[in-house]
């Protein structure tokens, strides 16, 4: 058996309806942060609501997959971002992630970097959490009666990229992740890019469980040029130690997110279950 990447972290994420944030982010993020979240924390044992979401950052996403989707296809997805602070452009970063519901496929998977012009890459294995649905079709989206959570654990391998060294074709991809060696065997493909994304992130918001915290973040996904947003999603992140969490911790951060699924009403997005899935090109059969 090969080695365990550590679990760094688990992120517990709700989709919202992006219509609540039409005409005022900052200003609908603050009501639902104080007269929603925080009260909802305080009905939940263990749980403990401090700050609020005031930290405005921004960022450029774009996803890149084939025609055909050969990298979703194989549990890959390929994601460059760039922070835009005060007007200025930071340096582009691209990241290789590996979802998997399958603990194992994921943790033991030979993440590396290969031949290419990807500096400072960082390695991180995740669990993702999401609620239990059923997704019908690309915009639809049946949610379990009783509320619960499905995971899915993500190995990411992220690092520094200039503009001109983005690979354009799926060969070039595994040379610079061979980490695709090993699960998608056909190359030659040309990679075409998802839609132009302008990110929003609204953080300083945290809850407590315990010893442990989850600080929560209210990201909206701006497409092309578009003055509303088409995605919104509410999640809170905790980090764990030596990929540990303690089980009273563990049971107020599932408490409070069943909470939320079922007590957050028209806020929540039931219709689709990945933000991902709409930033990715359009499949062609």
């Amino acid at each position: 058996m090969g080695d365990l990447h550590p679990l760094a972290a688990r992120e517990y994420k709700l989709l919202l309806e992006p219509a609540a944030f039409a005409d005022d982010p900052l200003r609908a993020a603050a009501t639902f942060w104080k007269r929603h979240l925080a009260p909802l924390s305080a009905k939940t044992a263990g749980a403990e609501a401090s700050g609020a979401p005031t930290e405005h950052r921004e960022r450029r996403v774009q996803y890149w997959d084939t025609a055909r989707r050969a990298l979703g296809d194989a549990d890959y997805t390929l994601r460059q971002r760039q922070t835009i602070e005060a007007g200025a452009q930071k340096p582009l970063r691209l990241a290789l992630k590996l979802r998997s519901p399958d603990f194992f496929v994921a943790a033991q998977a030979a993440a590396r970097v290969g031949k290419g012009r990807l500096t400072g890459a960082d390695i991180a294995f995740e669990e993702d959490i999401a609620p239990l649905a059923v997704t019908l079709d690309r915009a639809r989206a049946e949610f379990a009666e009783r509320p619960s959570i499905r995971s899915r654990f993500a190995l990411t391998i992220e690092g520094k990229i200039a503009d001109g060294d983005v690979p354009e074709t799926l060969d070039e991809a595994r040379q610079l992740f061979p980490t695709l060696a090993a699960d998608i065997r056909a190359g030659g493909k040309r990679l075409q890019p998802g839609p132009d994304i302008r990110e929003i992130t609204l953080k300083g918001a945290a809850f407590a469980f315990g010893a442990g915290t989850g600080d929560v973040t209210i990201t909206l996904w701006y497409f092309g040029k578009a003055k509303q947003p088409k995605v919104a999603e509410v999640s809170f992140k905790c980090p764990l130690k030596g990929g540990q969490m303690p089980r009273r911790d563990a049971l107020a951060a599932l408490h409070l997110f069943n909470n939320m699924q079922s007590k957050l009403g028209d806020w929540i997005n039931r219709h689709q279950t990945s933000k991902t899935e709409l930033a990715l090109p359009e499949r062609k059969r």
